[in-house]
């Protein structure tokens, strides 16, 4: 078990996800509730170096990143802060670059909805 899934999401922000369950099937919810608890780990834990990191639309429907990350409290990266990082989605390629123990991680992601 990842650290990120001992996460307990807000009622609420559990009322919106599983709403959909009808809709999308319980593998979509338990998927989507992952997601939730790695970002709010994300967003508690670490920050995003906006001046070293790009993002572009180099075609129609397809997105890539380019994100440089390290910890909010200036340590180095820790196994969980790669765990979640690496199971965060942003579409069909994820790459990680960099180790456990650096002061800070790329991921490197792209997306390409026109499928």
């Amino acid at each position: 078990m990842f650290a990120f899934q001992n996460i307990e999401l807000p009622e609420k922000e559990l009322k919106d996800i599983t709403r959909y369950e009808k809709s999308f099937g319980e593998d979509w919810v338990n998927s989507a509730v992952i997601q939730h608890q790695i970002r709010s780990y994300m967003k508690e834990h670490l920050e995003l170096i906006e001046i070293e990191s790009k993002f572009a639309t180099p075609y129609n429907c397809y997105n890539t990143g380019h994100e440089v990350w390290k910890r909010k409290d200036n340590t180095s990266i820790t196994q969980d802060d790669w765990d979640a990082l690496d199971n965060c989605s942003n579409g069909q390629g994820n790459k990680m670059i960099g180790k456990v123990g650096d002061m800070k991680v790329v991921r490197e992601w792209f997306c390409d909805s026109g499928d």
